[in-house]
């Protein structure tokens, strides 16, 4: 027996029918969350018609602050997963500009091959009895997150010890299960060190709300682990009950202890270095001491043999050859650099132990270099060096010791024609600074200082050449001297040079040396 068309079910209209005429708000959404149809319901619900809304991504339409529109379809994706889709709660903007709640429900559509075309979607409204405990659930979902993804273990307990709720890293750490940690109690992972201080610390945070300790737990495999434990006390379901966040403390163990080591070693360093430096103090006084001892014991027989050698110049120990007397003069001037190396050695330690005090007067820097110069004068012509003195400026009278300030400049003059060449030229130039200051500057046209030599140069018998055929005399402790003195003064004295062009040395002096006023 055959059946009409018109007898069969027209499950398309029927469909059609039920959807219009559903109190409940529904709208269908093809795999990509376009939404392809919506009811007279949903229009209502959101104040606009299909045409204006299909079309449009869900989230465009249902998205809002308070739940962002991937929530609104949880049990879409679920479904796409293989999941069963569950009931779920959402909350959107309605027509009226209110936030609503809904009971939303999502129904899978397959095609012909199975696979998922389209999701319907149903709205239900929740009622004022309801909505208030779907926005608690979602709460409770949200801190459930949070309480989970913490890196620290926490664990709730109850005043007697017993655990009544842990979070995932708490069960990570310790190796147990959930349930397995839920069935233990808070002694049961203090190291046996500490568990006979459970008790008093259990006292301490329920009489003063709050109680922060270190402690050892021991997790299930057996590993020791060291700890920070913040508990406070809480009332929850009338009783009191223990917040613990653990915090695992051993990479700030392994820091504190590596700063301890770091610590001892830097103390111990110190202690060799105090050790080196009295080592160091005691032979530099010990070379003070030789150096003065022996330039007393080696200046008292050359100026013996200086006299003899001035009498037998003089004939006074009978006749002399003209042979004889060229000799003699060669000695004399070999006895007269002797005598001044051993006079700068004896001025040198004194001064560097302290025991030349200054003898302070007034000091025209402009004759006292005049007389310098000529002094000089000399051995620059013998070098064929041309000295220049210039004055710019005002006055250059200041307070010092006129002595030592006269072997100041004395020095890096002798340094400035002994470290030249022939047809060089050295300029001596004085210039006051300000009311309170004056310049020396000696510069020359020399073989200059290389830079690697330059912090060297004011170092006591330092010579930039050292081999033991070089060109240049001197024991390496002029310029050391003049620092020395300069430093003595209250003043400074520096270097610039550039290899093969010259040098230039600069001492600054305070026009009355510390401790002297007006």
């Amino acid at each position: 027996m055959s059946t009409s068309r018109t007898d069969r079910l027209d499950l398309h209209r029927i469909g059609n029918a039920l959807l219009s005429h559903m109190r409940a708000a529904v709208y269908v959404s093809d795999v990509d969350r376009v939404i392809r149809y919506l009811n007279p319901a949903c229009e209502r619900l959101l104040g606009d018609s299909a045409r204006a809304v299909v079309g449009r991504k869900c989230h465009d339409v249902f998205g809002n602050p308070e739940r962002p529109c991937g929530e609104l379809c949880a049990a879409e994706v679920a479904t796409k997963a293989g999941w069963t889709p569950s009931e779920h709660r959402a909350r959107f903007r309605v027509a009226s500009g209110e936030l609503q709640d809904f009971r939303t429900t999502c129904i899978t559509v397959l095609d012909d091959d199975g696979v998922i075309s389209h999701v319907v979607h149903v709205f239900e409204t929740v009622d004022a009895d309801t909505a208030p405990w779907a926005r608690l659930e979602e709460s409770e979902a949200r801190y459930r997150m949070l309480f989970n993804h913490l890196t620290d273990a926490v664990f709730i307990a109850s005043d007697s010890g017993g655990i009544l709720e842990a979070n995932d890293e708490a069960c990570r750490r310790f190796g147990y299960s959930r349930s397995e940690f839920l069935s233990l109690s808070a002694a049961d992972f203090d190291s046996d060190e500490f568990k006979s201080q459970v008790a008093e610390r259990m006292r301490r945070i329920v009489e003063h709300g709050q109680h922060v300790f270190e402690s050892a737990h021991v997790s299930r495999d057996g590993t020791e682990i060291p700890v920070e434990v913040n508990a406070r006390r809480f009332e929850m379901g009338g009783t009191t009950a223990v917040l613990a966040v653990c915090r695992d403390i051993r990479e700030r163990r392994r820091a504190d202890e590596a700063q301890r080591q770091a610590h001892t070693d830097l103390e111990r360093a110190n202690q060799k270095l105090q050790r080196l430096n009295e080592q160091l103090a005691g032979l530099e006084q010990l070379k003070t001491d030789l150096l003065t001892n022996v330039s007393h014991e080696l200046r008292t027989p050359l100026v013996t043999v200086r006299g003899y050698t001035d009498l037998m110049e003089a004939g006074r120990l009978g006749p002399t050859s003209q042979r004889q007397q060229k000799a003699l003069a060669v000695m004399q001037i070999s006895l007269q650099k002797l005598l001044v190396l051993i006079d700068r050695l004896l001025d040198f330690s004194r001064l560097d132990s302290g025991q030349q005090g200054l003898s302070v007067e007034e000091v025209d820097l402009c004759v006292l270099a005049s007389g310098v110069v000529t002094a000089l004068q000399p051995k620059a012509d013998e070098a064929k060096v041309t000295v220049a003195l210039r004055v710019e400026g005002g006055s250059c009278v200041l307070e010092g010791d006129p002595s030592l300030l006269e072997q100041l400049v004395s020095n890096l003059l002798d340094n400035a024609i002994e470290f030249n060449r022939a047809g060089g030229r050295v300029d001596l130039t004085l210039a006051p600074m300000s009311e309170d200051r004056v310049r020396i500057v000696v510069s020359d046209t020399g073989i200059g200082i290389a830079p690697d030599q330059q912090a060297r140069v004011f170092e006591r018998f330092h010579q930039v050449d050292t081999t033991s055929t070089r060109e240049h005399g001197g024991a390496g402790i002029g310029l050391s001297l003049a620092r020395a003195i300069a430093l003595q003064h209250g003043g400074e004295i520096r270097l610039t040079s550039e290899p093969g062009e010259g040098s230039c040395f600069t001492a600054e002096l305070p026009r009355r040396p510390p401790g002297r006023t007006t």
